[in-house]
């Protein structure tokens, strides 16, 4: 059973991101829900994730304290920040291009 947290969805709406207590990041195919790949390196529940207008990168934070900045398409971990806190929420700034 993976209990999760949060679901969000890309800008096209054909890429669905779910987090989980079980400190993994899902990508899925949507609608057909193909499990696309997904992001480890949360050492607790991730409370949410949030993707660029173009997909490129995702944001992910948890219960760990740990804000974390990847890759989208590979999962490759790009960066990472500790907060003093269990971090709930993030989301990308910005408006989309054009």
């Amino acid at each position: 059973e993976r209990p999760v947290t949060f679901i969000t969805f890309n800008s096209e709406s054909n890429l669905l991101f779910s987090c989980g207590k079980d400190k993994i990041v899902c990508v899925w195919s949507f609608p057909d829900g193909e499990l696309l790949g997904s992001y480890k390196g949360h050492n607790g529940a991730v409370w949410s994730c949030s993707a660029t207008f173009d997909s490129r990168w995702l944001v992910t934070c948890g219960a760990d304290r740990l804000v974390i900045v990847w890759e989208a398409r590979t999962s490759r971990e790009l960066a990472r920040v500790e907060l003093p806190g269990v971090v709930r929420c993030v989301e990308w700034a910005g408006a989309a291009p054009g």
